[in-house]
């Protein structure tokens, strides 16, 4: 929880579940990494880019935003789109 690489890094180095603003598996901040919940691409990036599971605005598998992907959430075309667009499963 300081600001160093390692393992559940809530801070700010590479690491993975960082939780501030580097590169990791599951950062939560603002860089690359699996499950990036921040605004860079990454695997369930829950921010602005693109990657699978992305939550904010960008292309990806899983996109709970506002593009194209598979699980979109959001408001466009993909399969089990929860937004309003064409797609398989929508729920809008």
């Amino acid at each position: 929880m300081d600001g160093n690489t390692g393992v559940g890094d809530m801070d700010g180095n590479t690491g993975m579940c960082d939780l501030d603003g580097n590169t990791g598996v599951c950062d939560m901040d603002g860089n690359t990494g699996m499950c990036d919940l921040d605004g860079n691409t990454g695997m369930c990036d829950m921010d602005g880019n693109t990657g699978v599971c992305d939550m904010d605005g960008n292309t990806g598998v899983c996109d709970m935003d506002g593009n194209t992907g598979v699980g979109d959430m959001d408001g466009n075309t993909g399969v089990g789109d929860m937004g309003g667009n064409t797609g398989v499963g929508d729920m809008d």
